[in-house]
């Protein structure tokens, strides 16, 4: 046994080291460590449920267990969900990066996660544990058996609620069958359903904004000015003189099918856009 704190240097006392033979920090060290970890960790989940723990954060969480000389020790029990919450924000935010998965994919089709996983298979008067993989992609979530039997697809457009515990991911649909799957990480796995299921429906939405209606979202507004360079792509005149107004076109009229793209927009001065009107 040591015979003084590893953090203050001072010495122990006899009933600490009768209390506890292995032990390397006084009371008082374990007291203030306790405390110091207790706020840190309400921070981190106060913090993860309001926007996400972001690199600063994380930064300035090491940067102070360093500074209170936290021995590594008992630094693990706050550094280790920090690190799994900051890379859980990280897929919560959309930035995720496609993996190269073992089960076949269709063209174009990119997946994300392949975790094993174990489905519930529920009967009426028994349960059924199914062992397999699942699957996340950029089109789909799918349970993929060992046996092949009971496998399951579950388009990401029919993803409605997904629910997790302390072992397992609850997927509900709004049209064919869900399910629910114990992984190894299931907060992890919840976040990843949830960003891919978004941003495919965010995809469609564009994509049926773009294509179908004569309104051009802001977003897309601001690339086609981007585009070409805040000018009219007629006269050259910039939006930025007086009384040059910029407007949006349509390079194959919109009356004619063509669609709201920012390949098929163009921006126009309002004399140049009159004279064009519906023509090609």
């Amino acid at each position: 046994m040591a015979s003084q704190c590893s953090r203050c240097g001072k010495p122990f006392a006899l009933m600490e080291k009768i209390k506890d033979w292995n032990r390397t920090c006084c009371t008082q060290c374990l007291q203030q460590i306790d405390q110091i970890l207790r706020q840190w960790a309400k921070v981190l989940e106060a913090t993860f449920q309001r926007e996400g723990i972001s690199s600063e954060l994380e930064q300035t969480i090491l940067t102070d267990l360093t500074h209170q000389n936290i021995p590594i020790s008992y630094r693990e029990q706050i550094i280790k969900p920090l690190r799994s919450l900051r890379i859980i924000s990280e897929v919560r935010w959309g930035n995720i990066t496609p993996i190269r998965a073992h089960a076949l994919l269709e063209t174009n089709e990119q997946a994300y996660f392949e975790v094993r996983a174990t489905y519930y298979k529920y009967l009426k008067r028994q349960t059924q544990f199914v062992q397999g993989v699942l699957l996340g992609t950029d089109r789909k979530i799918a349970f993929i058996s060992s046996t092949g039997k009971d496998s399951n697809t579950i388009r990401l457009d029919n993803i409605g609620v997904v629910n997790f515990s302390s072992s397992t991911v609850q997927i509900q649909t709004t049209k064919g069958r869900g399910g629910t799957f114990q992984v190894a990480e299931p907060l992890y796995i919840k976040t990843y359903i949830e960003t891919l299921a978004k941003r495919w429906k965010m995809q469609i939405l564009i994509q049926r904004e773009q294509a179908g209606s004569r309104l051009i979202p802001d977003h897309l507004r601001i690339q086609v000015l981007q585009k070409y360079g805040n000018r009219c792509a007629g006269c050259g005149a910039s939006g930025e003189d007086k009384g040059v107004g910029l407007e949006m076109d349509h390079i194959i009229p919109f009356s004619k099918g063509g669609p709201s793209t920012l390949e098929n927009l163009q921006s126009l001065c309002g004399p140049c856009n009159k004279k064009k009107s519906n023509k090609l």
